[in-house]
């Protein structure tokens, strides 16, 4: 490779096709252009030139497809970029765009999944195993196999994924769910309510639970859920799982209703908590408190010693 860079007029016909995308990782509805990106270029140029292959007739697009999009509507005269020679083994190429890649920002997991299912797929398994430590993960297959599973899911989840409102292992959680209108409910409402991981792995367990019970669509399922009046997300979000879980678990949604009322009914100080444990497997229940410092619990912990002895 060419580690200075060389550079092109952007009206030659030599720059690249910026229509080819046989080595583009991003889903091609990512058309966003970074704003930090572009005022970055703006005032400093391009920092990080793009990184192209060398062919007889020109140059293919490896990586950095923002920088020239970037630089086309700043109307730059120039743009440089550093040239793999046309002869490179599609492995080492695969180097390079990775490191390429992920300079400034780490590849998303669909990025990934596209890496290994487009670019490198006509590798042998053991190379592609050996790219994974460029993405900081072992060399171990079954990463390659559970980066795939992603692009089986529909384009919202896809994008989703890619953007990082929706968590890489409710992704995989998603397709328990056999249903295609099953997955976009459930996709909708985690864009809509923007739930954090753990509620998104509730949301995704309780429709897989609920679907198999009833055998009916999920959005039937929640159609008369509490969460579609008002216009507080969180509180319509905090809703519908509540009614999910009283769906899915009614009996442990009864037990901590008791459990609630029972906390109330002590009255305990502020810090002093009360715990019961979780999923009410059994009665038995924690009790913790906080002290200022070392000398309150001495002072208080006599008096605790004697309780428990009794």
């Amino acid at each position: 490779m060419n580690h200075y860079p060389l550079t092109y007029n952007l009206l030659s016909p030599f720059a690249p096709d910026l229509s080819d995308h046989r080595y583009s990782l991003r889903p091609l509805s990512d058309t966003k252009i970074s704003p930090s990106l572009h005022d970055s270029i703006k005032k400093f140029g391009i920092l990080q030139p793009p990184l192209l292959q060398e062919t007889k007739t020109g140059y293919i697009l490896v990586s950095g497809r923002r920088r020239i999009e970037i630089a086309r509507l700043l109307e730059l005269p120039e743009v440089p970029f550093f040239v793999l020679p046309a002869n490179i083994p599609l492995k080492e190429k695969s180097e390079y765009l990775l490191a390429h890649a992920r300079t400034g920002a780490e590849l998303s997991v669909i990025e990934r999944a596209v890496f290994f299912a487009k670019v490198v797929k006509e590798l042998k398994l053991t190379e592609k195993t050996s790219l994974l430590p460029y993405l900081d993960l072992k060399p171990q297959a079954y990463h390659i196999t559970e980066m795939g599973k992603y692009l089986s899911l529909e384009e919202a989840a896809i994008n989703g994924l890619h953007e990082g409102w929706i968590h890489p292992k409710t992704g995989l959680k998603l397709l328990q769910l056999k249903s295609i209108y099953d997955r976009e409910t459930v996709v909708i409402l985690l864009k809509n309510f923007n739930f954090g991981g753990s509620k998104q792995q509730k949301l995704v367990s309780y429709a897989i639970e609920m679907v198999k019970r009833s055998k009916q669509p999920f959005a039937d399922i929640i159609k008369e859920s509490p969460c579609r009046n008002g216009d507080n997300k969180p509180q319509q979000g905090a809703a519908l799982l509540h009614m999910l879980e009283e769906k899915c678990s009614p009996r442990l949604s009864e037990a901590q209703d008791q459990f609630r009322q029972f906390q109330k009914s002590l009255k305990l100080p502020k810090n002093v908590t009360l715990n019961h444990t979780a999923s009410f497997e059994d009665n038995s229940m924690s009790l913790s408190i906080i002290f200022t410092d070392q000398d309150e619990l001495i002072k208080k912990w006599r008096r605790i010693e004697k309780i428990l002895q009794k």
